[in-house]
């Protein structure tokens, strides 16, 4: 590793004086090492793959040291030291394999096993059979003697990172093959293919430590138990290739809004990740995240055999922030620019992971206030609690989620006041798990907007989700959802429920059957269907099942599509009147008031000649007391009742001035007032005026009736 300060240029000394080194490679297999190989004229085996297993009969085959190939003048042909001088024109891959032996009790079982190749043109590469290692420069999809590389010139050596020691290495006898492909039969001039591996460790600090300016590590870096490295603000630290930073002590990353840390690539290189394992507390605060190589599949971590009582296989996270049986505060932070996927920008940021074979524990996060730009997955957690609020996501790529919560956790996941908007595929989907979702704003998927599927109870409210193709919210498998004060506009279905039953198999596992919810106070408008209930193949419950209380839902029962065994329960209270919204072309959908309503846009209460049907017209049992007067003491239906955004009532039921709405005007009015003193531009209680700011007007209009009781 390389420690760089680049104002003082001193490369060497400062890694000397911040680094004791105890970091180590072994060559288990060198450039020139003898290897059995195969022309490939013809299949290497019958069958076509048995080749590459470690149990193949290669006695057959030739010998010869690596590298191999032909051509390469303009390198002086050193490289070819088994030189396939009949290649050019009679076929286009070789195929090599080399058996190698290690003692495990010798090695750091998190030690990395490193493919250093150079090739021309491409290669597919086994590590003890099964399924490839790596590609590079070949097509997709199963390859065969014929298939030709595209194109890629030899004269650099690409190191790449296949994974730990304990993952992939056998106690004694392994085997490394390799097929190598030319790019053409007759046209191509050369060949190469150049094979080693080795293993390698992480830097490790051996005491605090503080990083300051500029730095570039060109080797893992490890934080043991016991040791805090900090981060000061204004920091750039730049990974080279497949560069972890692993923390097991502590990493307080502190930035600043003028002064944010950036932890990015280096050159043009992609490094790996930031894991937490096991670690002290940690932060990352006002940090920027960009080019990691982090596009991976949170299906991988599922269940092969959907048995909860076999263990679970080793895991490879790809994501850029990895937390495994610790807590971390990640806070005004953002991710942008994470590389990999089909669209090399489809690179996952976070997870959380309670169940992690090697370090199970409990898991936590704090994300509050980021920013997640353009890139694939935001959040991801199994088993875990994670606060996330405040927080904006904005066009994800890929098949994973802005947010993607597995398993349940005590207490459950909170996602609390979040934009989520134009984004690809579905944006929040619990599986299992019985989160908690409140005063969101989710808007514009290609899919749904809120997935609810397997067995598990989740909660959304005061939640806005508009402009969903598929469906503004889907309940699948058993979920049972409480769904309260939501407005849902202009999506494809209202709300959705069925049985996923080509997910029942690993790797998803799904619990057969429909899903359910109650509905309380919501609306429900210009979807075309508002509610499809489908029936399940699940034998002892083969229908969906919806009740839906005090909402005002288009067209009533008509507009729901609703299946022979499912079942719709429609008390009294429900309405099928026109919202009367403030804006929905540009998203407000705000209720219009003649006595108040809040604009977010100029953040004051503009007032409307129309009054929406849904003021005051909530369920009587539910909690009116967070909104404004006048508030007609009873909630309003859609996202904002019960809020402090609520359109007001034409009723003066109750007390301007009793802020807390306890039918008293005393010190605790007095305490709230005194605690929103000169706050401006958001809708408080202590704005008694409404003119936008809480100062002596509002006192005044508190002492006017001080120390009455209704």
């Amino acid at each position: 590793m390389k420690l760089v300060n680049v104002k003082l240029v001193l490369i060497s000394l400062l890694g000397l004086l911040l680094f004791h080194s105890s970091a180590y490679s072994m060559t288990v297999i060198a450039p020139g090492d003898t290897w059995k190989f195969f022309r490939g004229t013809e299949p290497p085996s019958v069958p076509a793959d048995a080749w590459k297993e470690p149990d193949f009969n290669d006695l057959d085959w030739e010998t010869g040291p690596s590298g191999f190939g032909y051509g390469d003048n303009s390198y002086g042909d050193d490289d070819d030291e088994t030189k396939l001088l009949d290649m050019r024109g009679n076929y286009v891959t070789v195929y090599i394999r080399k058996e190698f032996s290690v003692s495990l009790s010798s090695l750091d079982p998190c030690a990395v096993v490193e493919l250093v190749i150079d090739y021309d043109d491409g290669f597919i590469a086994y590590l003890n059979g099964g399924d490839e290692i790596e590609r590079r420069h070949m097509p997709d999809g199963p390859a065969t003697y014929t298939t030709l590389a595209n194109s890629h010139e030899a004269g650099t050596p690409v190191t790449l990172p296949l994974g730990t020691v304990g993952a992939l290495l056998n106690d004694g006898n392994n085997v490394l093959a390799i097929e190598g492909h030319n790019t053409s039969l007759s046209d191509s001039t050369d060949f190469s293919l150049i094979p080693a591996l080795r293993v390698v460790s992480d830097i490790v600090l051996t005491e605090d430590t503080t990083w300051s300016g500029t730095h570039i590590l060109e080797d893992s870096v490890v934080v043991p138990a016991g040791i805090v490295l900090n981060i000061e603000p204004g920091t750039v630290v730049m990974m080279d290739v497949a560069v972890s930073l692993k923390v097991y002590g502590q990493l307080l990353a502190d930035g600043t809004e003028a002064e944010p840390i950036r932890f990015t690539q280096y050159g043009n290189s992609k490094w790996k990740q930031i894991m937490f394992v096991e670690a002290a507390d940690s932060r990352l605060a006002h940090c920027t995240i960009e080019y990691a190589d982090c596009a991976g599949d949170h299906k991988d971590y599922y269940d092969n055999d959907c048995d909860p009582n076999t263990p679970p296989l080793p895991r490879d996270y790809r994501e850029a922030i990895v937390v495994l049986a610790c807590h971390l505060d990640i806070e005004s932070c953002i991710f942008q620019n994470l590389l990999g996927g089909s669209t090399n920008a489809e690179g996952d940021a976070i997870a959380i992971i309670s169940d992690d074979p090697c370090h199970p524990g409990e898991a936590s996060a704090d994300i509050i206030g980021s920013r997640f730009l353009s890139i694939g997955q935001g959040v991801h957690t199994r088993f875990s609690y994670v606060l996330v609020e405040d927080c904006f996501f904005t066009d994800h790529h890929g098949d994973n989620d802005d947010v993607d919560l597995y398993g349940e956790s005590t207490p459950p996941p909170l996602i609390l006041n979040n934009v989520l908007i134009n984004s690809h595929d579905d944006m929040i989907n619990p599986t299992q798990c019985s989160a908690v979702f409140i005063g969101n704003v989710i808007a514009g998927s290609t899919d749904h907007g809120v997935v609810l599927r397997d067995r598990c109870s989740p909660v959304m409210i005061n939640n806005l989700i508009y402009n969903c193709p598929s469906a503004g919210i889907a309940v699948q498998n058993q979920c049972d959802a409480l769904l309260v004060n939501n407005t849902i506009f202009n999506c494809g279905r209202g709300i959705r429920f069925f049985d996923h039953t080509d997910r029942w198999d690993p790797p998803y596992c799904l619990v057969p059957g429909s899903g359910k919810a109650t509905v309380v106070n919501c609306i429900i408008w210009d979807c075309p269907t508002t509610f499809e209930l489908t029936d399940s193949p699940y034998e002892e419950d083969r229908g969906s099942h919806v009740t839906v209380i005090h909402s005002d839902i288009e067209g009533g029962q008509s507009q729901m599509s609703v299946s022979g065994y499912s079942t719709v329960t429609w008390p009294e209270g429900n309405i099928n009147d026109d919202p009367q919204f403030a804006d929905p072309g540009s998203g407000d959908l705000h209720l219009k008031s003649i006595a108040g309503r809040w604009d977010p846009t100029g953040k004051l209460w503009v007032y409307d000649d129309v009054n929406s049907p849904c003021i005051d017209t909530g369920d009587p049992n539910s909690d009116w007391t967070a909104e404004l007067w006048p508030h007609g003491k009873r909630i309003n239906m859609g996202a904002f009742g019960g809020t402090a955004e609520a359109s007001m009532s034409l009723s003066t039921e109750g007390l301007r001035t009793d802020l807390n709405n306890d039918g008293a005007i005393n010190n605790k009015d007095l305490s709230m007032l005194v605690g929103m003193w000169l706050a401006a531009d958001l809708p408080m209680a202590g704005d008694i005026n409404r003119d936008g700011l809480v100062n002596f007007s509002d006192f005044a209009w508190l002492t006017q009736l001080w120390l009455y009781e209704e």
